[in-house]
């Protein structure tokens, strides 16, 4: 096996790292927006003409309690990935001196 194939694959899987923690970002914060607005603020006293205090400070900490993970794992993803994309860079000896 070439070293260039191993590097391209490293660059790949890098890229492919970067591009999953996005997804999962994304689909995170819509996953938020979904459960917070349309189905807590929906399920509640519909007498009531809209949010009181209590409840939206509760809908904005479970937002937050979910968005740490999702944040945690778009961080950890994105990092493996850019370490991946610099470790398959491919320098000499040369360059570095």
């Amino acid at each position: 096996m070439l070293p260039s194939t191993s590097l391209s694959r490293m660059r790949l899987a890098g890229k492919w790292c970067r591009r999953g923690a996005w997804i999962i970002a994304v689909v995170g914060l819509a996953v938020i927006v979904y459960f917070n607005f349309f189905v807590l603020n929906n399920s509640g006293d519909q007498g009531s003409p809209g949010l009181n205090f209590n409840q939206l400070l509760n809908s904005l900490a479970l937002a937050l309690l979910m968005a740490i993970p999702i944040f945690f794992f778009f961080l950890i993803l994105f990092a493996v990935g850019t370490v991946l994309d610099y470790l398959s860079t491919g320098r000499n000896l040369l360059e570095v001196n």
